[in-house]
């Protein structure tokens, strides 16, 4: 439909979430406007709203746009009036996700050519009552509010529409707004000689100048150069100050505007904005905001600004509006209740009208789109959570909100249940009760009823495996957390364990314990380390160097750090991979570390250990000192944790056990002040066959026995003699 058509009134009546566009006035002149702009007027009459709402609506179409058009009583104004408006679109059209504050407002000319009949668009609005007062200057103590950047690019497209000619709001206002004789004096534009800006100085009197039809103390008038025939309307973009006081005094607006930067003032998006996600203030300007006030200029202000959002409006597909502003869950809850309670009044034997056949399909219908939007609000999170879970670094913020918003979710599906249920018992009852004639649509009704209770339940299902999926995610973050002594992921498993309602696979729970050591730490890298280097054998010094012993916090009473060095393989079979017991890495994990790189280190390992399955978490363990190593038996049958096939000769067995009891001693009669190099000292190994399939498992990777920061200055050698200090 064209600019300048006019609107018409049409029987059919969309459904409560496809009304998109929210657009409040406040006086009955912005009312009055916004309706001549409307393309469609839908029959109000046919759609039923709770009541206990004081507001007026009127529905329509602008563009591909379903508008509500919503006022406020006579004689309501401020902040408060306008926050009680906007619960009440809230309430009763939750997916308004674009909000319009439409309407008039005083300029603020100290900064820019502002002039009666302009436009102003607020890209940020500023509560100016927030202003302390003192004597030499004034303090602000509110928060800048800013627009929503969706709108704020469709008014790019405008402006250059203007400015290439393609667009005239001039024209758009002789179109709409000549409907009647009527409309057209009560918006038509002043003579221009009636746009006076005078001193700020210079106040009303009874006798004062503004009140001739030609200004006579022409000292008293700011002059301004003439505008040229195309530029009479302009449009300005900037801040808008809101508060609940008219501004009457040039002197503080002048003030007001030098301080903020303000073009407008107005009386209602301080109110407003906050409730809603999307907003934008479009004033046009009828006053100057001092003493000369009048109502001379309201009404073609007015219409100005209803004029350019029905233009900003066609701008904007109404695509762009579901992908750059989807529904939350917070809207998708105020739906849901809203079709819920007109149910209940359909429903209902003692409702104040009598439910026909029509009222129950149109219930049928919001109740079809409300399980529709339940379903993609939960395929959305789900697959949202399943983003989180893949990524390399686990986000708990992100999945708590999510596990929220499913929780959301699973409320609402309870309560379209028992809705549906109620919706076919009435569908039942009154099938029985219809003529003969009817009984077919109410059968028709009543399959679609049983259709989309089979979607609901579909829905549910999906729901409650996400919340046995959470208990398990919970419990696993819970024993990581008694492990690893962390406090965010026992925060995170108390979160989950009692929302209980999530989606949420844990994998790569290393990554979610803690981070790898930065590039920047001064921790030694981690390399593989090969079997042969836990018994010193030749080539252990090829090991990254250690920081420096003063890089560390002297270690606590019995604490030792057993550190491998890398070696080349042996010509005989080295030993297999050892598998951790869960004694050890306790010890590992419980330990009191200074250094943070060394703590995020010992984290990381701890945690890489569980992910693959290596231990098996059973509940906090306390911190026992280092146990003494039990001598093990010499015999080359007995098995050992060594060599778990039972191969370990006498001699390699005597020196594992001399190697130990070195480490154990050093721990016992050194401090991090006087150790220095220390050499253990064992018999060589005697030669053996190599095989194949040992020698493949030489370069497999063994984790390191790391049990507290440590001295790093400590050598481990093999020499041909006994052991020796």
């Amino acid at each position: 439909m064209s600019q300048t058509e006019p609107s018409f009134i049409s029987d059919e009546v969309p459904l409560f979430r496809q009304f998109t566009v929210g657009w409040i006035t406040a006086i009955e002149t912005e009312y009055l406007a916004a309706r001549q702009i409307l393309d469609v007027e839908y029959d109000s009459k046919k759609i039923r709203l709770p009541t206990g709402d004081t507001n007026v609506y009127t529905l329509g179409r602008v563009g591909e746009h379903n508008v509500v058009i919503a006022t406020l009583p006579p004689n309501m104004y401020g902040t408060r009036s306008a926050t009680a408006m906007a619960n009440g679109l809230q309430r009763n059209f939750p997916m308004a996700r674009v909000v319009l504050m439409v309407g008039v407002g005083g300029g603020a000319p100290a900064q820019r050519d502002v002039r009666l009949g302009d436009v102003v668009v607020g890209t940020r609005v500023v509560p100016y009552d927030f202003v302390k007062e003192h004597p030499n200057h004034t303090e602000f103590n509110g928060d800048i509010l800013m627009s929503h950047s969706t709108l704020l690019n469709g008014t790019r497209k405008v402006q250059a529409a203007i400015m290439e000619d393609k667009l005239d709001l001039a024209s758009v206002i002789s179109a709409r707004f000549g409907k009647t004789e009527r409309i057209r004096d009560a918006f038509i534009r002043p003579n221009d000689a009636s746009d006076r800006l005078y001193r700020p100085e210079y106040r009303h009197t009874d006798s004062c100048d503004c009140l001739n039809k030609r200004p006579r103390d022409l000292d008293m008038v700011l002059s301004r150069s003439d505008r040229k025939s195309y530029d009479k309307l302009q449009v300005h973009f900037g801040n808008i100050g809101s508060a609940d006081k008219v501004i009457k005094d040039a002197i503080k607006r002048d003030k007001m505007t030098l301080e903020h930067q303000i073009l407008c003032f107005e009386m209602e998006s301080a109110g407003i904005l906050p409730l809603f996600r999307c907003l934008l203030p479009i004033r046009g300007i009828c006053d100057y905001s001092d003493s000369h006030k009048t109502k001379q200029w309201q009404g073609y202000a007015a219409a100005c600004a209803a004029a350019y959002a029905k233009c900003l409006l066609d701008s904007i597909p109404p695509a762009d509006l579901d992908t750059e502003i989807p529904p939350n869950a917070d809207e998708m809850k105020s739906y849901i209740s809203l079709v819920v309670q007109m149910v209940k009044q359909v429903t209902s034997t003692s409702s104040q009208f009598e439910s026909g056949l029509e009222d129950v399909e149109n219930a049928m219908k919001e109740i079809k789109e409300s399980i529709t939007m339940l379903m993609e609000m939960a395929k959305k999170n789900s697959d949202a959570i399943q983003q989180i879970n893949t990524n390399q670094s686990k986000d708990s913020t992100a999945l708590i909100d999510a596990q929220e918003s499913v929780k959301k979710i699973e409320e609402r599906q309870n309560e379209m249940h028992n809705t549906l249920a109620k919706m076919k018992e009435y569908i039942e009852t009154q099938h029985a009760a219809s003529p003969p004639e009817n009984r077919s649509r109410w059968e028709d009704l009543y399959d679609e009823a049983t259709k989309e209770t089979s979607s609901l339940k579909k829905a549910t299902e999906i729901t409650e495996g996400a919340s046995q999926a959470v208990k398990e995610t919970a419990k696993v973050f819970k024993k990581v957390s008694q492990v690893t002594k962390s406090s965010d992921l026992e925060h995170v498993s108390s979160r989950l364990g009692t929302g209980g309602k999530i989606l949420a696979i844990i994998t790569n729970v290393g990554k979610m314990v803690s981070p790898p050591p930065s590039k920047s730490s001064k921790t030694p890298s981690r390399q593989p380390v090969s079997s042969n280097a836990r018994t010193g054998g030749p080539g252990s010094s090829s090991r990254p160097k250690p920081p420096p012993i003063d890089e560390f916090p002297p270690p606590p009473t019995r604490c030792v750090t057993r550190r491998t060095p890398q070696a080349p393989a042996l010509a005989h079979p080295p030993l297999p991979p050892r598998r951790p017991s869960d004694s050890r890495l306790a010890q590992q994990l419980s330990c009191d570390a200074g250094e943070d790189s060394r703590v995020e280190e010992l984290n990381h390992n701890a945690a890489a250990q569980l992910s693959r399955g290596w231990i098996n978490i059973t509940g906090p363990e306390r911190r026992p000192p280092l146990p003494e190593r039990p001598q093990r038996p010499s015999t080359s049958t007995s098995q050992t944790l060594d060599d778990p096939r039972g191969r370990t000769s006498q001699s390699e067995s005597a020196f594992l056990q001399q190697y130990r009891a070195a480490v154990a001693n050093i721990s016992r009669r050194h401090s991090p002040e006087n150790m220095s190099t220390v050499s253990l000292n064992a018999p060589p190994l005697p030669p053996r066959s190599s095989s194949p399939t040992r020698e493949s498992r030489s370069s497999t990777p063994r984790g390191r026995s790391c049990i507290s920061p440590c001295p790093n200055n400590i050598n481990v050698t093999r020499p041909q003699s006994s052991v020796s200090f």
